[in-house]
């Protein structure tokens, strides 16, 4: 690991090494801010690829079982595809990019490593899904049976079973907040591991670690910052196509922008 704690971000002026060991603020509010400013210069073009991106997940996942293989490998790349683009106007391609440089992510060596990446955060985020949810389920359906018994001492059967079906909705409600929140707790982890693939050419693994590493120095409002980023995204969803089109591509420019402002000296990065 001592040659993936020397590495540099292209344009960046930190190490990883010294992220480690200095630590970094974390601005939340400046970050959104940045992602909305860099959304409205080029709006369009990140419009367009997030309404292609969709209509591709969406024809892939209409495929009866193949969809759900051809996912894995497709998925990944597709998501990154707003840092590849990023990435593509910076340095000495600044203000060179085009619309296909959203689809880097499908080159080599890029595409294996996101999708290793993808598949080993994916199998990590089930075992802490089986290992919650199984004793959250178990947990539901006693402290159920107890309350039902209890409301069994009545003598409306209607009211029974209204309160019934009120403490298991309550119950129900409650365990899926909290599986939601133990997944949350550990996809947090390693939030930037496409960032340090993209920017930092880093193996899967590798870059699962740096995320890691640097995601565990300010743990506690990188997952608030990653909570009001999901926020974000079911607003957008309940404005239906139109909003999510817009905080898709928002939620990952505000995602950069984190990063970028972790590895450097500025405090918000700028479209070229």
């Amino acid at each position: 690991m001592e040659v993936l704690d020397q590495q540099e971000i292209p344009r960046e002026g930190r190490t990883l090494e010294s992220v480690i060991n200095e630590g970094y603020t974390f601005e939340l509010g400046n970050y959104l801010n940045a992602a909305f400013n860099m959304f409205g210069k080029d709006a369009g073009n990140f419009i367009g690829y997030c309404l292609v991106s969709f209509i591709i997940n969406l024809v892939i996942g209409l495929i009866p079982f193949i969809g759900s293989i051809a996912g894995i490998f497709i998925a990944p790349a597709l998501a990154a595809g707003y840092y590849f683009y990023l990435k593509a106007g910076n340095g000495e391609l600044a203000g060179q990019r085009s619309f296909s440089n959203f689809f880097d992510g499908f080159k080599n060596p890029y595409w294996m490593q996101l999708v290793l990446a993808n598949l080993i955060i994916a199998i990590f985020v089930i075992i802490v899904a089986v290992n919650v949810a199984i004793p959250l389920f178990m947990g539901v359906c006693l402290g159920f049976i107890q309350d039902l018994a209890s409301a069994g001492q009545m003598n409306d059967p209607d009211k029974i079973q209204e309160v019934a079906a009120l403490i298991f909705g309550s119950k129900l409600i409650f365990s899926v907040i909290f599986l939601f929140l133990a997944i949350a707790l550990v996809m947090v982890l390693w939030i930037f591991t496409p960032q340090f693939i993209v920017f930092h050419n880093l193996s899967f693994w590798d870059a699962m670690e740096a995320s890691r590493k640097v995601v565990m120095k300010n743990y506690l409002k990188v997952l608030l910052f990653l909570i009001v980023l999901g926020v974000l995204v079911m607003l957008g969803a309940l404005l239906c196509l139109v909003g999510l089109l817009v905080a898709m591509p928002v939620f990952y420019l505000a995602l950069y922008a984190a990063f970028y402002h972790i590895f450097s000296n500025e405090s918000r990065p700028t479209m070229s």
